[in-house]
């Protein structure tokens, strides 16, 4: 919503007052039309010179046609016939009210690219009885160009964190974004960790959640867990960036012991505010299959040491018999 049309469904006053306000800054071109003849007389403001030049040429709205056929790309031409068609007012008094805005492009002849303009109109009554419309016209292209970048950089950050989203899930239980201001969180759910995804989704405060995680981390690894991950930790970590550590930690829940990791980063989001991000995962297979191979290398340690054992000991017992035939 343009700010001409805020102020008219803002001001008490009504539109009468609304449009003398306007006319003392307009920006683009102001046109009144008499509605039972087509005559207008133009104010010209700021932008729109080409415009104004065509416009000072005539005098009457039914000779701009043709240069707003010219101008302006086909398939918005409809919308915009419909808000300057003026022949229902002509026969309808009751019509005293703003009609509408529209965005449009135009392309002048020449050019090689298209201008964007705005189109507000407002139909009235005069005091003497004389039906009139009130169009105002400019140049948008600058906010309109904006607009377009900040949609561009606004899917892409959607599609940026919709692909984040999915890998997060594809390879973390979860990715928990802790505020260190508020002590709140969202969060990124993936699979695993059944038992602590319960948690997290029974409150969005970070030291319920933390105290309540505790209570199922091996003794030997809760003091490591809180060095990296309590929210006074965290919070004392504000001034880094980046990734400032990982831990690995066993856990004992409903459904047996499970090892977990996580991993922290130090940040500040969109809005300037200091926020964490723990990345946690269940590594519980990965880590029978890595304590499986340390037992298997530990038995085979083992195995070689006994070996070698039993050689010393017949290659002793062999050097002893050999000198006893001697």
């Amino acid at each position: 919503m343009t700010k001409f049309c805020k102020t008219v469904q803002s001001c008490e006053k009504g539109l009468a007052c609304c449009m003398e306000t306007w006319k003392s800054d307009v920006v683009g071109i102001y046109l009144t039309v008499d509605i039972a003849t087509g005559n207008y007389s133009l104010i010209k403001g700021t932008g729109m010179e080409r415009t104004v030049e065509v416009y000072k040429k005539h005098s009457n709205q039914a000779e701009l046609v043709p240069f707003h056929n010219r101008i302006i790309h086909p398939s918005y031409l409809k919308r915009f016939r419909e808000l300057v068609d003026f022949e229902c007012a002509k026969n309808d008094s009751a019509e005293n009210e703003y009609r509408g805005t529209f965005e449009y492009p135009i392309i002048y002849p020449g050019d090689d690219e298209f201008e964007w303009h705005e189109i507000n109109v407002f139909v009235d009554t005069e005091e003497d009885g004389t039906r009139i419309a009130n169009i105002l016209e400019r140049d948008i292209t600058e906010a309109h160009n904006a607009q377009v970048k900040n949609e561009k950089e606004l899917r892409a950050a959607a599609d940026k964190n919709r692909i984040l989203s999915e890998l997060t899930k594809m390879l973390y239980s979860y990715n928990l974004t802790l505020n260190l201001r508020t002590g709140k969180y969202s969060m990124i759910i993936g699979t695993g960790m059944t038992k602590f995804m319960e948690i997290f989704r029974s409150t969005d405060d970070y030291e319920t959640a933390y105290n309540r995680k505790l209570a199922y981390l091996a003794p030997e690894n809760v003091s490591q867990f809180a060095a990296l991950a309590s929210l006074d930790t965290l919070r004392a970590r504000t001034n880094s960036n980046g990734f400032i550590g990982n831990l690995e930690y066993g856990a004992f829940t409903d459904y047996g012991e499970e090892w977990h990791e996580i991993n922290v980063f130090i940040s500040t989001d969109e809005d300037g505010e200091p926020v964490a991000n723990i990345l946690g995962r269940d590594i519980t297979d990965a880590h029978k299959r890595h304590e499986k191979r340390e037992n298997l290398q530990k038995a085979a340690m083992a195995r070689d040491q006994l070996l070698s054992g039993i050689t010393k000991m017949l290659y002793s017992y062999n050097f002893c018999l050999s000198g006893r035939e001697h």
